[in-house]
């Protein structure tokens, strides 16, 4: 086997076993339907926060080890699946804050967050005061308005997450 080398294949030529082809054309991140994270003694690794599909699993594997109750980790773990369109960036945006806001109501987690070298995100604890709460959750009631808006679902707008199984 050639270990760093490539060679274009021609059609006809047959397959050897000795050689590793890779499809380079497939779509490792193709869009596939949130499903619970939990499922009795099934865990699907998702994305939690729009292309950190690392720090996805790490979290998952967080909430697996430290919170036994299957629902509560599924409220805890909302899939945000990766985007496909540029309306997704609202969409992303979206579960994202939705899933730092609920994760910040969790004080074990926050300080996991604060301690991971894996999140950026999480502000540091003397960074909070300076967030205006009223402008996350206004941003976040603008993002559900206009994607109700986009899809034409004036009832998206009431939901607590727009990618709940």
């Amino acid at each position: 086997m050639e270990r760093f080398g490539t060679r274009p294949l021609n059609a006809m030529e047959r397959l050897e076993a000795d050689y590793l082809h890779v499809h380079c054309a497939a779509d490792g991140l193709a869009r596939r339907p949130a499903v619970p994270v939990f499922n009795g003694s099934s865990i699907t690794l998702q994305a939690l926060r729009t292309c950190q599909q690392v720090f996805s699993a790490a979290f998952i594997a967080h909430v697996e080890a430290t919170i036994p109750d299957e629902e509560e980790g599924n409220q805890l773990c909302s899939p945000v699946p990766h985007p496909d369109s540029d309306i997704d960036f609202l969409r992303t945006s979206l579960g994202n804050a939705l899933n730092q806001a609920q994760w910040m109501t969790n004080e074990e987690l926050t300080n996991w967050l604060r301690a991971s070298r894996l999140d950026v995100f999480t502000p540091p604890e003397e960074k909070l005061a300076d967030i205006d709460a009223d402008s996350v959750l206004g941003a976040i009631g603008n993002l559900q308005k206009l994607l109700a808006d986009v899809d034409g679902d004036p009832d998206q707008v009431q939901s607590p997450h727009p990618f709940s199984p």
